[in-house]
């Protein structure tokens, strides 16, 4: 994904090639100054976390996080709100330098499905639940935000959503 939030697909054969993936945005994706976002693969989805904040009238800071995957079936490819991550979880952390990764079954080292795991300095870890409306943010998070900006860091991945294997094409036509 570009700055300007387009999605490519890079092929290989029968010759060497990038194409732009067309998508329709989701209302829910709201680009602030404040925001910060960033792509992780769980198993054959892309998601888009959004995270952002603004101020409101009383002095106050008015935070969401929405997540949305890319939805291949049709066409134009559509972000869709992700309400649930099932046994998945997604893992981020404040330094651009390290890209954000998924585990299936956190359960089994005592982690939480259905949750974004957020790396801070102090406490070690953030725990947001996606269908809770508890809010996770405090300070620290602020200063993810402004570090990292509105530039979301480049991700090279493989999934089979964006590849095809003859048997289906899910490639936009050029």
């Amino acid at each position: 994904m570009d700055y300007h939030r387009r999605i490519y697909s890079f092929e290989l054969a029968p010759q060497l090639g990038l194409q732009e993936i067309i998508t329709e945005w989701s209302p829910h994706s709201i680009r602030t100054p404040y925001q910060t976002s960033w792509l992780v693969v769980c198993g054959d989805m892309l998601l888009m976390v959004d995270h952002w904040s603004k101020r409101i009238k009383d002095g106050g800071i008015l935070k969401k996080v929405c997540t949305l995957h890319l939805d291949m079936s049709s066409k134009p490819a559509k972000w869709v709100v992700k309400k649930k991550l099932g046994s998945w979880a997604a893992f981020a952390g404040c330094d651009r330098k390290n890209m954000p990764l998924s585990n299936m079954n956190p359960e089994r080292w005592g982690g939480r499905s259905n949750s974004l795991y957020y790396a801070e300095s102090s406490p070690p870890w953030r725990v947001h639940e996606l269908d809770s409306a508890h809010d996770p943010w405090g300070a620290s998070i602020r200063q993810c935000v402004i570090y990292w900006g509105h530039y979301m860091k480049p991700l090279w991945v493989y999934p089979s959503m964006l590849y095809s294997d003859g048997a289906s094409d899910h490639r936009v036509e050029r």
